[in-house]
């Protein structure tokens, strides 16, 4: 097909039903279930090889038995670091006792590394699994199941194996629908509900230095790395933190490399406006024959952040990397310049005190996005396209303005392992009864897949026109200009997505 639009309407499939049964509860329904989701299993791959894969994702439960969220995959033990995948993740659970319950979940993803399409074919990723799942709390739960891997665009993976899971599920202030801008009264029955809270998203680059004894994969000398991606930190009290980042290298002769980390951290106020932070983040990554063994990282920080006009800030900070199964480490230095949402937590909090919220606009967009290539040399199988999915992430800073951050991995057009990370700022305009067209242009890092994007380094412009659904869905369609900036990759883009908008709050005291 020139378009390939099978995964999106699987997509589309969960979403869409998750979303139709959540409204026949209750559309003005201000407190959600969420869950942080994480399991380790151990994939069959060819040649009696084994990669153990840990996952990562956060979902939205929707009523007693379903849930809906994002996931990564991500290579930690082996010989593949910087084998990752990300996609839609979607689970139905049913009580068998009062602490037990069976799970059922399915996962549509791509991506790939460290072995590219030969492992991974075009990169689709299917992930089918069943277990069963033990309360400890009334918040935690752990699950122990089975589950099959399988990459059916040309793939050589076809696994099955046992996977060990940890659950945390914690309720949060959600309205669903278009974004709203307007402080608002907080009904009585939600004081002992936590809100939002205290948020940090930033735009990094990075420089890592790396020592002279480094070697890539094949022998040959490391150089330094630069790269670029997001941090997010999630305020846990007025000096803990919990962060996450993804990155991916656009510098430094390691187009492909990517990194997805979390960690815990410390904030200790220094003066009006002025903050350091120590923090300690694992994960896993590698790709652009980074040597990183199996995959895992870990990484010790400490910086400073300044804030500069409202709820924007810059920031600094310097970090020791480390690959514990690979020939990889290095220093990490970082600038980055960042937006706060919500109000940190004050020491004498009482929730009785709140008596408004503000409201955060989100909207998710679940996407296809497939690369037509002009000229004979944007990749290595020139003659193919390539199909990717992914997720955007867009934060509206006003009705007609939002900020955006979207991930894609290829599915098809044998460019498993190309992934690519991209920001950038977007407009909105509706135009017409509930049809509207946006304009997005954006930077970020790409590489894998024999796509020739040089350092990494690639921009995209993109216009769409949608049509909203309903007051929370809408479908969009695009097109799109994309080009490596010291690369030979240049291609056009079309894309097809479902979008799904909705409003965080958090408390005002």
């Amino acid at each position: 097909m020139p378009f390939e639009i099978l995964p999106l309407l699987r997509y589309a499939c969960c979403a869409l039903a998750c979303s139709m049964f959540v409204q026949t509860a209750s559309a003005q329904q201000m407190a959600e279930d969420f869950e942080i989701h994480s399991l380790y299993e151990s994939w069959h791959l060819p040649a009696n090889e084994s990669m153990g894969v840990f996952a990562l994702g956060l979902r939205k439960r929707f009523g007693d038995y379903a849930a809906i969220g994002l996931d990564f995959y991500d290579a930690i033990e082996g010989q593949r670091g910087g084998f990752i995948t990300l996609g839609v993740s979607g689970a139905i659970e049913y009580p068998i006792s009062d602490r037990w319950l069976a799970e059922a979940g399915l996962h549509l993803g791509a991506g790939g590394g460290n072995g590219g399409y030969l492992l991974t074919g075009g990169g689709l990723m299917l992930r089918e699994s069943l277990g069963v799942k033990y309360m400890l709390t009334r918040s935690d739960a752990v699950s122990l199941g089975v589950s099959h891997v399988d990459f059916p665009e040309g793939g050589k993976i076809r696994s099955d194996q046992f996977y060990f899971s940890y659950h945390r599920t914690f309720k949060g202030l959600f309205r669903e629908g278009q974004p709203l801008f307007d402080d608002d009264e907080l009904p009585a029955q939600y004081l002992d509900v936590h809100g939002a809270g205290y948020h940090q998203l930033a735009v990094i680059l990075r420089n890592v230095a790396v020592p002279n004894s480094v070697q890539r994969l094949g022998g040959l000398p490391q150089s330094d790395l630069q790269q670029m991606g997001i941090e997010w930190k999630s305020y846990l009290d007025a000096d803990s933190f919990f962060r996450a980042e993804t990155v991916g290298a656009m510098g430094g002769s390691s187009s492909g490399y990517m990194h997805v980390m979390a960690g815990y951290g410390r904030e200790y106020v220094l003066a009006d406006g002025l903050c350091a932070e120590a923090s300690l983040s694992l994960g896993g990554g590698g790709g652009g024959a980074v040597d990183t063994g199996g995959g895992w990282l870990s990484e010790i920080a400490v910086g400073l952040r300044k804030n500069i006009y409202k709820d924007w800030f810059l920031k600094a900070s310097v970090g020791r990397f480390n690959a514990p199964h690979g020939n990889f480490t290095g220093t990490g230095y970082v600038l980055g310049v960042g937006r706060a949402f919500g109000e940190p937590m004050s020491q004498d909090y009482r929730p009785q005190s709140a008596a408004h919220v503000e409201y955060h606009p989100i909207r998710i967009r679940a996407t296809q996005q497939t690369y037509y290539g002009r000229g004979n040399k944007w990749r290595n199988r020139p003659d193919q396209n390539v199909g990717n999915l992914g997720m955007q992430l867009d934060y509206f800073v006003a009705p007609q303005v939002f900020l955006t951050g979207q991930g894609l991995a290829a599915y098809s057009g044998d460019a498993g392992a190309y992934m690519t990370g991209l920001v950038g700022m977007g407009l909105h305009t509706p135009f017409w009864n509930d049809w509207f067209v946006e304009a997005e242009g954006l930077v970020g890092a790409a590489g894998g897949g024999g796509l020739a994007v040089g350092s990494g380094l690639v921009r995209q412009f993109n216009l769409g026109v949608g049509y909203q659904i309903s007051d929370a869905l809408a479908i969009q369609a695009g097109v799109g200009d994309m080009k490596a900036i010291d690369g030979l990759f240049a291609a056009s883009s079309v894309s097809l997505s479902l979008n799904y908008s909705f409003n965080l709050l958090s408390l005002k005291y």
